[in-house]
């Protein structure tokens, strides 16, 4: 085994920068990647800030950048999802074959037989019952919007956004992360668990990552320009124009009224 087929990726990565005489943050103004993304991926940290398809994603753009043949560099990266998978399937498949071999399939078709009449009627019950359902629930729609329409009027400049624009179900001992990305240079602010991290413009095209325990609050001035994922789930923009207090936590994304 040769010396560099020993290096990690991470090793890799980081030589190549060195010989081409660039700093990390000269980096981050070239790509857009985070400096703390870029550390993590010299130093092989992928899961503490990225899930492997966001890691694949900035490797590649890191690559790009560094003049490196990404197919050999990324050649071990199919290992950054090898931590994640565990010998179950087998067990359970073993577990799966005693259960089946002690069945006795002969009580069960006789039960199937004896049951089939009165579960096949009681399905029908049920079928009739939802059908006379939509049907009464449809007629009586009808009869309420053949009344006048008369469309409320509201104010000039008052936008309703919705309460919650995602739910989720994150585990709550899973740490948050949460990845924006800009189509436009946006005014943007970032509370990590009630402290600020980020208060600046950030460029049309950037990539940013934060980490959290329990939650962010965003702010910003154009929310249209703005693409989130929390935790690997697209969230996609907020809304349109300024945005306060865009609440993220594990249950998804909130937009408080102060």
């Amino acid at each position: 085994m040769t010396e560099k087929a020993k290096e990690s990726i991470g090793e890799q990565l980081r030589k190549a920068r060195l010989k081409k005489r660039a700093s990390i943050d000269e980096v981050y103004r070239e790509t857009k990647i985070h400096p703390k993304i870029l550390n993590a991926m010299e130093e092989d940290r992928y899961d503490e800030f990225l899930n492997p398809t966001y890691a694949k994603a900035f490797l590649k753009s890191y690559c790009r950048y560094l003049d490196v043949d990404a197919n050999k560099i990324l050649d071990g990266g199919d290992s950054l999802r090898k931590e994640t998978q565990k010998p179950i399937l087998e067990i359970k498949s073993e577990r799966e074959r005693s259960f089946i071999s002690n069945i006795n399939w002969q009580e069960y078709i006789k039960l199937a037989k004896r049951w089939a009449l009165p579960i096949g009627v009681g399905l029908l019950g049920i079928f009739l019952g939802i059908s006379l359902i939509t049907l009464t629930t449809k007629a009586i729609k009808k009869i309420k919007y053949s009344r006048p329409f008369r469309p409320k009027v509201r104010s000039a400049g008052t936008l309703s956004t919705p309460a919650i624009k995602t739910p989720l179900s994150i585990p709550k001992k899973e740490p948050l992360t949460l990845i924006v990305k800009t189509k436009g240079d946006v005014w943007l602010k970032v509370k990590s668990d009630g402290k600020t991290v980020f208060q600046n413009v950030l460029k049309k095209e950037s990539v940013e990552a934060y980490k959290a325990a329990n939650e962010f609050v965003l702010w910003t001035g154009k929310g249209e320009y703005l693409d989130l994922v929390l935790n690997g789930n697209p969230l996609g923009s907020p809304g349109k124009g300024v945005i306060k207090n865009i609440n993220l936590t594990h249950k998804g994304l909130t937009i408080k009224k102060k």
